[in-house]
């Protein structure tokens, strides 16, 4: 079975709630009863996706520890090779002050400024049609697909940036299996949980042992935890930069 985005969750993130109160049929009309609640997510308009960006950016900037550590440690992962991509997964609203997703797409954006070659892709089905036009105004390519095939890279020994944090465990093996055949696992470095000192027991127990690709990379890989991120901590806890080292090689299949 192939996982799908929305499979795990990476829906529409609905911001306000309100009670519905219905009358009863049973002699109790006109009394409220509460029922399951309404769910109703108010879009960001441009104002609120350039405000929003704006402040995240600074943040980012202001804090220069976490942007300087990931472009340290992307140009040692990727030891000269050239970076022909960043895909974006997940990423997450960021039309709201709430919204992790600013500072997680406003690292990703800073660290692409240094790769200026590599193409951007964005994948995540509940973006707003105001923040992919923010996103396509800037030339990053939008992803319609479900599935997590990644775009193919032209170049051998090209790589891959990949930022999918705080990802549903399915979706990255899904993302790691399809790439699997072709040598890009081999060539992606992803931002992502972080599975460092994970047992074969957790890894079978997060997916129902349907995590045989993650086991494989983890198990060969160079893993970085993200340094702390005072201006908004939870938008990378428990993040990791994991890549496989030069001597790490794969089996053929998995």
């Amino acid at each position: 079975r192939s996982f799908q985005m929305e499979d795990d969750g990476f829906t529409r993130v609905w911001r306000s709630k309100k009670q519905r109160t219905v009358g009863a049929a049973n002699g109790t009309a006109g009394k409220p009863l509460k029922t399951a609640p309404c769910t109703t997510r108010v879009d960001g308009d441009e104002h609120d996706v350039e405000t929003t960006m704006k402040r995240a950016v600074e943040r980012m900037e202001k804090d220069q520890l976490l942007s300087a550590w990931m472009r340290r440690e992307v140009d040692r992962a990727l030891r000269g090779r050239p970076l022909a991509q960043v895909l974006i997964l997940g990423n997450g609203n960021f039309d709201g002050p709430a919204e992790p997703g600013a500072d997680q797409l406003a690292l990703a954006l800073g660290v692409a400024e240094s790769f200026p070659s590599a193409t951007i892709h964005f994948q995540d089905p509940q973006c707003s049609t105001v923040e992919r036009a923010w996103l396509e105004g800037r030339g990053i390519v939008m992803r319609e697909e479900k599935g997590m095939t990644p775009p193919p890279m032209d170049e051998e020994d090209a790589c891959r940036l990949v930022f999918f944090i705080h990802n549903p465990h399915g979706l990255l093996e899904e993302l790691l299996r399809s790439d699997w055949e072709w040598g890009g696992a081999a060539r992606s470095v992803l931002v992502c949980n972080d599975y460092g000192g994970w047992t074969d027991e957790e890894f079978e127990e997060a997916v129902d042992g349907r995590m045989p690709a993650t086991r494989e990379v983890v198990r060969r890989a160079r893993i970085r935890s993200l340094p702390s991120y005072s201006p908004l901590p939870f938008a990378f806890h428990q993040t990791a930069l994991i890549y496989l080292s030069e001597d790490a090689r794969l089996p053929d299949t998995v």
